[in-house]
C-alpha cells in the first residue's frame, strides 16, 4: 500500500530535520511512574552538570513526540527490570548458554509470564550476566521510536549507568580491590560490588521503609554479608523522604553519598558522566 501525501510530507520533513546536522542525542531514564530526559549536546565541557536540559514525561510515546529525529539511549529503573549475576564456575560456552540458563532461572523464580520477558545477556572476562524487562512492553518501545523517527541507540539497566560514572564521583573505584555501590530509588536499593570496574556481586533488596535509618541498617547488613571491602560504599539515588543533605540523619550512613538522595530522579552529575561519555 502506497503512503498518503500527508505521510510522505511527513517523512520528508523529518529528514530535512536531519540534513546537515547531527542528530540530537538524548539519555532517557524509563521509570515505573514516568520518563526523564537529558539533552546531552546542549552541556558544555565547562558547563555543571545541573545546567544540562531536563524534561520529564508521563509515559515514553510522549517523550519520543517531543523529541522527533534524535538518537536516544535508555536506561531502566530497576523497579521495571530483573537482572542476574551468573556464577563464573558454571562455566557457561557462549551467549546462548547464558541467556538459555538465564530464562530458567528467571522461570524458577517469577513463574510462566518470564518465559515471555525480553531478555538480554551480557559478559565481561568470565563474568557474566543478564537482564530480563519484567514491566515494559519492548515493542511498544520500539513502535513509539518508530513512528516519531527516533533511534534507539542502546537499552540498559540504570544500575550500568552508575557502575560507569562512579570513577568521575569517586576516582578510588578505578582502584583494584572490591569496592561497593548501592543505587536507590525508593524502597529499592540495587547493590553491586566490583573490581576495577568489573561486577563481582549483584542483588537488589527492598527498603522498610524510604528512610535513611532503613537505608543505614541495610547498608550495614550488606557491607557485612560482603565481607572485605575497600573503603566506604559509594551510595546514590533518590527518594528517600528524610534525606536532606547536612541534616544529622544522613551523618548516620556510613557511605560516601553522591549528590541528595531526597529528590524525584537520578542526579545530573552522576548520570551525565556516564549519559554524556556515551553519546
Amino acid at each position: 500500500m502506497s503512503r498518503s501525501p500527508t505521510d510522505l510530507q511527513a517523512a520528508l520533513a523529518r529528514t530535512l530535520r536531519r540534513v546537515g546536522r547531527r542528530a540530537p542525542q538524548r539519555s532517557v531514564c524509563l521509570q515505573a511512574g514516568g520518563v526523564l530526559s537529558w539533552d546531552i549536546a546542549k552541556r558544555g565541557a565547562g558547563e555543571s552538570p545541573a545546567s544540562a536540559s531536563f524534561a520529564q514525561f508521563d509515559h515514553f510515546d510522549a517523550w519520543c513526540a517531543a523529541n522527533e529525529g534524535c538518537n536516544a539511549r535508555l536506561f531502566v529503573s530497576g523497579h521495571l527490570i530483573h537482572s542476574l549475576l551468573i556464577d563464573p564456575a558454571l562455566k557457561l560456552a557462549d551467549e546462548a548458554a547464558v541467556r538459555t540458563y538465564a530464562r530458567q532461572q528467571f522461570t524458577h523464580y517469577h513463574g510462566a509470564p518470564a518465559r515471555r520477558w525480553p531478555l538480554a545477556a551480557w559478559a565481561d572476562g568470565p563474568q557474566a550476566g543478564a537482564c530480563a524487562l519484567h514491566a515494559l512492553d519492548l515493542d511498544a518501545l520500539r513502535a513509539s521510536a518508530a513512528r516519531h523517527d527516533v533511534r534507539l541507540r542502546s537499552v540498559a539497566p540504570l544500575w550500568s549507568a552508575g557502575l560507569g560514572s562512579l570513577t568521575a564521583c569517586v576516582p578510588a573505584f578505578a582502584d583494584a580491590g572490591p569496592r561497593a555501590f548501592a543505587l536507590v530509588e525508593g524502597t529499592l536499593v540495587t547493590w553491586l560490588v566490583a573490581d576495577a570496574g568489573r561486577v563481582l556481586a549483584l542483588q537488589q533488596r527492598f527498603l522498610d521503609a524510604p528512610q535513611v535509618d532503613a537505608l543505614a541498617a541495610l547498608l550495614a547488613r550488606l557491607t557485612a554479608e560482603g565481607g572485605l571491602i575497600a573503603g566506604l560504599p559509594a551510595v546514590v539515588g533518590w527518594g528517600l523522604l528524610d534525606a536532606d543533605p547536612g541534616t544529622e540523619l544522613m551523618s548516620r550512613l556510613r557511605a560516601h553519598v553522591i549528590g541528595s538522595l531526597a529528590g524525584s530522579g537520578p542526579a545530573a552529575d552522576w548520570v551525565l558522566n556516564k549519559m554524556r561519555s556515551a553519546a
